[in-house]
């Protein structure tokens, strides 16, 4: 019966023989992946970690990076496995922007485990992505004993929380406030929650820009479609105009079919509408339906 290892060994001897060519990058890079992170779950480091050097996407080395952050967070008594993690730690600017921001908040546990609680902290600080930084530090503050070091820690987050830009702001203050909330400090999640209800105001200037877009009125107070008063918002007939198309809905042109398609009720033209040029309908006929074909 073969065992794993050996299944893992007639996989790597098929992933050489695919050709070293561009168009075979994706396959390539995809099998080299999968046969990595088997061997980690054989709990063969050294075996894993021979395969990184086979992976020329970079998407594929983050993927790796993180499956053997999260191994050694379990295997630490590897030396070869504590000088990846460091290094992905020390060299997190380099894959930031690959990584899920939800991945980066996992690695937060392994990571102190295998270098502490300073190197998360240090790692937060490269962070380019401040919504980032605030979802590690408030995941880091969780693991937290001392209750000093704990406030600290999300007031920091708090600060980054608050240079987050305009639409993400209130999520990152979320994670502030939950932070605050299970770490039982009081006076801080009521100051977070404070900041948090002040972006949801109205009068906010980003959310003002939003409720103007949505009611179609330009930033100088102009209307982006329509007409500006409402005294042209209806046909000579009082009937209703569409917002964008400024059509009459009642004085267009329309075929109704009865239940048993047998007939049909046409408008026919009548008074001309005085700002849509189209007839109103004045008359109908009924005249037999048409059989399909």
């Amino acid at each position: 019966m073969i065992t794993s290892v050996g299944l893992l060994s007639i996989a790597e001897g098929f992933a050489r023989r695919i050709p070293d060519d561009p168009s075979y990058a994706d396959e390539r890079n995809s099998c080299w992946l999968n046969i990595g992170v088997s061997y980690l779950k054989q709990n063969d480091f050294d075996a894993a970690f021979s395969v990184l050097h086979l992976l020329t996407d970079p998407m594929a080395q983050v993927l790796f990076r993180v499956a053997a952050v999260r191994w050694c967070g379990e295997h630490f008594e590897y030396d070869a496995a504590r000088d990846l993690v460091r290094d992905t730690v020390e060299n997190i600017e380099k894959w930031e922007r690959l990584m899920y921001r939800s991945d980066l908040s996992d690695l937060v546990k392994p990571i102190c485990i295998v270098l502490g609680e300073e190197a998360v902290q240090a790692m937060s600080w490269r962070l380019k992505d401040p919504f980032t930084a605030t979802t590690v530090l408030v995941t880091l503050s969780g693991g937290l004993q001392d209750p000093g070091v704990r406030r600290e820690t999300l007031r920091t987050a708090e600060e980054f929380a608050k240079s987050v830009r305009s639409g993400d702001r209130d999520y990152a203050l979320r994670w502030v406030v939950r932070g605050y909330e299970s770490a039982q400090l009081r006076e801080d999640e009521q100051r977070a929650r404070a900041e948090l209800l002040a972006v949801h105001d109205p009068g906010a200037p980003g959310l003002e820009r939003r409720r103007h877009r949505r009611l179609g009125v330009r930033e100088n107070g102009e209307q982006r479609y329509g007409p500006p008063d409402d005294a042209k918002q209806q046909c000579a007939h009082g009937h209703p105009l569409w917002r964008r198309r400024r059509a009459c809905l009642s004085c267009t042109e329309s075929r109704l079919r009865n239940r048993h398609g047998l007939q049909r009720t046409r408008e026919r033209p009548g008074v001309q509408c005085a700002n849509n040029r189209h007839a109103c309908s004045a008359q109908a006929s009924t005249k037999p339906a048409r059989k399909k074909r």
